[in-house]
């Protein structure tokens, strides 16, 4: 897949904008493709954008889980994720 590889490449030699924009045309074309997102969330990471890198690793986490002590929270993380900062 060219667009991981070229994301990937982009973000590895820190051109972070750019990686971004050739990881988010990669997942219009292939929707939900897991390392596509892992490769964006490594990127946002770099471009400062915390909270929605997080969010798309703990979706990833609860939907390829093998772990079921994990699966058993996954409802929880997967409520969280939607919005890190609020409190109950």
């Amino acid at each position: 897949m060219k667009q991981r590889l070229a994301g990937s490449s982009l973000r590895a030699t820190g051109k972070y904008r750019e990686a971004k924009e050739v990881l988010e045309r990669g997942l219009k074309e292939f929707s939900g493709h897991r390392p596509l997102l892992a490769f964006l969330a490594m990127t946002l990471y770099n471009l400062k954008e915390h909270k929605r890198a997080a969010t798309l690793l703990l979706r990833l986490l609860t939907e390829t889980t093998s772990d079921k002590e994990v699966s058993s929270y996954s409802r929880a993380i997967e409520a969280y994720a939607e919005d890190l900062d609020k409190t109950w």
